[in-house]
């Protein structure tokens, strides 16, 4: 779980634009508090994976920023499981993420070509994108975490 002040300026055509101080270009908007709240949970996780990948440090969280008139500060929590997360180089070979997987080559071919994997295909060779394999997991994890029975009522 991570933490970082978030600051809400609201905007004078409605809702509210988001600064995350500690996070270098980390920002968003949200057209009700709740919304930016939820937007800037999203945004700290966005950013932190990020850096996860990248191997680079994670920024620390600090917090008393000064704001001005009409802003508001809050603490903003974003859960990362950075087993999720792949770190490395932005592309991987379709062995290396059947791997990760747990599937074939083929199945992950096929995963391509049904569009849940992005890639590019340089020449001959199908890469496919680490970031897309991260949301694949997390889109799988949260299809088999779902009980049975509220499956059955959809």
């Amino acid at each position: 779980m991570y933490v970082y002040e978030a600051i809400f300026s609201p905007e004078e055509a409605g809702g509210y634009s988001v600064i995350i101080p500690d996070i270098p270009g980390c920002f968003t908007f949200g057209g009700s508090l709740a919304e930016s709240v939820k937007n800037a949970s999203e945004a700290i996780a966005l950013n932190i994976e990020d850096y996860i990948a990248s191997s680079e440090n994670i920024p620390q969280a600090t917090f008393g920023h000064p704001v001005e008139d009409g802003d508001s500060i809050f603490p903003v929590a974003a859960k990362i499981d950075p087993e999720q997360v792949s770190v490395g180089e932005p592309y991987m070979t379709t062995a290396e993420v059947g791997k990760l997987l747990g599937v074939s080559d083929s199945r992950i071919r096929q995963l391509y070509g049904e569009g849940a994997l992005v890639g590019k295909k340089p020449g001959r060779d199908l890469q496919i994108a680490r970031w897309s394999v991260d949301e694949y997991r997390k889109e799988q994890s949260l299809s088999t975490s779902v009980p049975e029975a509220l499956l059955a009522q959809a």
